[in-house]
């Protein structure tokens, strides 16, 4: 069987809350569930939530708001899948829901964020094999998306483990989003103020 979970580009995870969140608990409920060997059909948002515009302006980067990345599609439930389980998961395709993207990176975010004392910012126009840019002319890149982040929901232990890990990387400078209500979708608690970004 094939089961879709669509999501529209142009609305924000908080407003189709029942087919996305930004956090890891285990009291997210599944947008759907599967049977063992069915194929599903994911389309995702950005990792920004639609943040970042398709303008030559970069106020959108020096304003990111932090609350809301990072939107995930589902979660998906697997029928008979026990804690434990080791879950088999291929990739048939890749490709843009949409036909923009980017690539920034600013003064305390991204990987040159030391580096850079300005926002800088890339708009890439998606093709299904190629990316091209109209802040870099005459450069075409091979498309290779992919799907960022696939995971399994964690125990309550876990979350406990990992809040206390993370807290120890933030304590040493360590750069790490901790739990923060802020943007948390779903925004109900405990998932809200606890759950991992």
């Amino acid at each position: 069987m094939v089961v879709k979970v669509s999501v529209s580009p142009n609305k924000r995870c908080a407003d189709q809350e029942d087919v996305c969140h930004n956090r890891w608990h285990p009291d997210i409920k599944p947008a759907v569930e599967i049977s063992p060997g069915d194929e599903i059909v994911l389309e995702t948002l950005d990792a920004l939530d639609g943040q970042i515009r398709d303008t030559p302006d970069t106020s959108d980067i020096a304003n990111i708001d932090a609350g809301p990345v990072h939107p995930l599609t589902g979660p998906i439930y697997v029928k008979g899948a026990e804690p434990g389980d080791l879950l088999v998961v291929r990739i048939l395709d890749a490709g843009p829901l949409g036909s923009f993207g980017y690539t920034f990176v600013t003064k305390g975010f991204g990987f040159l964020r030391d580096v850079f004392d300005k926002p800088y910012k890339v708009r890439w126009e998606l093709g299904r094999h190629y990316a091209s840019s109209p802040d870099i002319p005459g450069v075409r890149i091979p498309a290779a998306p992919f799907p960022g982040v696939i995971g399994v929901a964690p125990s309550r232990e876990q979350v406990r483990e990992w809040r206390s890990r993370e807290a120890g990387i933030a304590s040493k400078g360590g750069l790490v989003l901790l739990p923060d209500p802020r943007g948390a979708v779903p925004s109900r608690e405990p998932i809200a103020s606890e759950g991992l970004r």
